[in-house]
C-alpha cells in the first residue's frame, strides 16, 4: 500500500482530544500570581471544565485546596502560626506572609501546569485559538482574594475588612 506524501506527513495525535483550547499558560500565571492560591485552583480548575477533565483534577485540586485551607488555619488560626507570622514579617517585611501566598500560587501555578501540560502542547501544535483571559482571570483574581480575606478573617476572629 503506498501512502501519498500528505498522508504521511500529517500529524497523528492519539489519545488527545480537546474539545476546547485551554487558558494560555500566560493567563494562568499571571492569574495565579497576581489573585493568590485560590485563584490559582479558580483557574486550574476552568481550565479542567472546559478541557472536560475535571473529574481527573479533582482529587490534585482538593489536595491544593487542603494545603490552602491548612496553611491559613496554621497562619492565622494558631498560636504556633502567630509567632511564625510575626517571625516572618521581622525578617522579611510587612508583606512577608503575602509573598509565603504568592509562592504557594506559584506552586499551584507549577501543578496546574504539569497537569495540563499535554493538552497545552496540542493547541500549541495544532494552532487552536486561545480564548481571550481576561475576563475568566479577573474574576479568578477578584474572587481569590476576596474568599482569602473573608477566610482569613473567618480563622482568624478578626473583622474583613
Amino acid at each position: 500500500m503506498r501512502h501519498s506524501r500528505d498522508e504521511l506527513l500529517r500529524p497523528v495525535l492519539r489519545d488527545t482530544t480537546i474539545p476546547y483550547a485551554p487558558y494560555s499558560v500566560r493567563t494562568t500565571l499571571v492569574t495565579s500570581l497576581a489573585g493568590g492560591p485560590l485563584a490559582a485552583i479558580a483557574i486550574i480548575a476552568v481550565n479542567s471544565l472546559r478541557l472536560g477533565r475535571l473529574m481527573r483534577d479533582l482529587v490534585p485540586l482538593a489536595l491544593a485546596l487542603g494545603v490552602f485551607l491548612g496553611l491559613t488555619y496554621v497562619l492565622a488560626g494558631t498560636g504556633w502560626g502567630a509567632s511564625l507570622r510575626a517571625s516572618l514579617e521581622n525578617s522579611g517585611g510587612a508583606h512577608a506572609v503575602a509573598i509565603v501566598y504568592r509562592a504557594v500560587a506559584a506552586a499551584f501555578w507549577g501543578l496546574g501546569f504539569v497537569l495540563h501540560s499535554k493538552e497545552q502542547r496540542t493547541a500549541d501544535f495544532v494552532g487552536f485559538d486561545r480564548p481571550n483571559g481576561w475576563v475568566v482571570g479577573l474574576a479568578c483574581v477578584a474572587g481569590g482574594i476576596i474568599l482569602q480575606i473573608a477566610l482569613i478573617a473567618l480563622v482568624s476572629g478578626r473583622e474583613a475588612l
